[in-house]
């Protein structure tokens, strides 16, 4: 009985057009890819956990290859350009104690069938910032705040690839 369910399921999503996001992806970059990552003077730490993310997010989500620069069949430009911080709630004394972390990464590459893509997605997480708290727990606040709003800009980039995918792929059928 249970064959015979796994077997419906299976044609039921062959019938119905179902693609998984990996085909998109491998569409898009091939095989393998190569991440690029301009690492922003004034926040380094946010280059490298986009990098580790982004590299995480491409092998477990999109099942692509992560290959050096020359053995890859596609190279992926990484660049947080923008990074700011907003105050969003004060104390009855008028201080600052909540802000927000707002990130801006932008991405280009170029598909395997040679159309050039460049996106700059944004993300934002909250966190907080007391009299009683440590310099050391806000660093940690913030710099959660930032990896929070990193992984956010990630999903929305998984995201793009399959909807520039379908539609650049409804173009190319004649």
């Amino acid at each position: 009985m249970r064959k015979i369910f796994i077997a419906f399921l299976l044609c039921f999503f062959m019938g119905c057009g179902y693609k998984p996001l990996a085909h998109y992806a491998k569409e898009a970059f091939g095989k393998s890819v190569y991440v690029d990552v301009k690492i922003h003077p004034d926040f380094p730490k946010a280059g490298v956990k986009i990098k580790d993310i982004l590299n995480h997010a491409l092998v477990s989500r999109l099942h692509l290859s992560i290959k050096s620069a020359q053995e890859a069949e596609s190279i992926l430009n990484v660049e947080v350009s923008n990074l700011s911080f907003d105050m969003i709630s004060e104390d009855t004394q008028g201080f600052a104690n909540h802000y927000r972390a707002n990130v801006s990464v932008s991405f280009s590459y170029k598909s395997i069938y040679g159309e050039q893509y460049q996106k700059t997605l944004s993300g934002s997480s909250d966190y907080s910032a007391t009299n009683s708290m440590t310099s050391i727990a806000i660093e940690k606040s913030q710099i959660n705040a930032i990896n929070s709003a990193l992984q956010q800009v990630i999903n929305q980039f998984v995201s793009r690839i399959f909807y520039d995918n379908v539609t650049h792929q409804k173009q190319r059928v004649p």
